[in-house]
């Protein structure tokens, strides 16, 4: 008999990832752009970094991606990928591919649904910060939840992908 996974695993650690940020009270760190006409942008900084998370007994594994300060992607996996998460500056997406179900909208539309108010800025400072884990399991916990979370350190690579089809029969929370 094949082991299913715990769809609110998934649910759980995606939620915590996206609201994460709100709990966040550090300063932004904000990059200056080049001034005058015609100057260039700097390159794109790609980072990469594996987790895990221990809810209820159960881990799951998986991946964290980002280009620096544009989108954050995250993939969750405990035997089958359970599911996936995208986050730019302006919109989440969701996808809890075990349930077939997905969240898709603006971060004002996340703040309506689960009532947590965050933003990509806020969410991208905590998972890169030194103190990730702590700041985590600390969320977790104000949702009577135990949690355990491991994010490794992150390392820059020179270009990633960012994936998440979502099949047209998949209904939304």
């Amino acid at each position: 008999m094949p082991i299913r996974p715990h769809p609110s695993l998934f649910l759980a650690a995606a939620v915590l990832l996206l609201v994460a940020g709100c709990r966040s009270h550090r300063e932004a760190a904000s990059r200056p752009l080049p001034e005058g006409e015609g100057a260039a942008r700097p390159a794109p900084v790609y980072r990469t970094a594996n987790f895990s998370c221990t809810v209820a007994g159960a881990t799951a594994t998986g991946q964290l991606r980002m280009m620096q300060d544009s989108v954050l992607w995250g993939s969750v996996v405990k035997i089958v990928e359970l599911g996936r998460l995208k986050a730019t500056p302006d919109s989440v997406i969701v996808y809890a591919k075990v349930v077939g179900r997905c969240f898709r909208g603006t971060y004002d539309d996340l703040y309506h649904r689960f009532h947590y108010r965050t933003t990509f800025a806020e969410v991208q400072r905590l998972l890169t910060g030194a103190d990730a884990n702590a700041q985590l399991e600390a969320i977790a916990r104000t949702f009577n939840t135990e949690a355990v979370f491991r994010i490794e350190p992150w390392k820059e690579v020179s270009s990633t992908t960012f994936p998440i089809a979502i099949p047209p029969h998949v209904t939304n929370l």
